[in-house]
């Protein structure tokens, strides 16, 4: 086996790999926004409304932070596998 058909070899194991972990990736509902929607109206926050929301507005701030660091980190691997390949 050539040294060029080695690394074809393994960038299509590498992509396959990623592949098959991204669709391991369950689908994430982002609640925060649904939550947002209900509390406000008219183009405003209702605070009545927001206060009434306020431990699951908290807990949705929590998920989307966390869901977003998550995503951060994600992408910052893809880059560097990327980057691995470039000539």
């Amino acid at each position: 086996m050539s040294w060029s058909s080695g690394l074809a070899q393994r960038d299509s194991l590498d992509t396959h790999l990623i592949v098959s972990a991204l669709k391991t990736v369950p689908k994430f509902k982002i609640t925060l926004l649904e939550l947002a929607q209900r509390v406000v109206t008219k183009g405003k926050v209702d605070m009545k409304k927001a206060s009434f929301y306020r431990e699951e507005l908290d807990e949705a701030i929590s998920e989307a932070i966390a869901y977003g660091k998550s995503t951060r980190e994600a992408v910052q691997c893809l880059r560097t596998l990327v980057r691995r390949r470039s000539p």
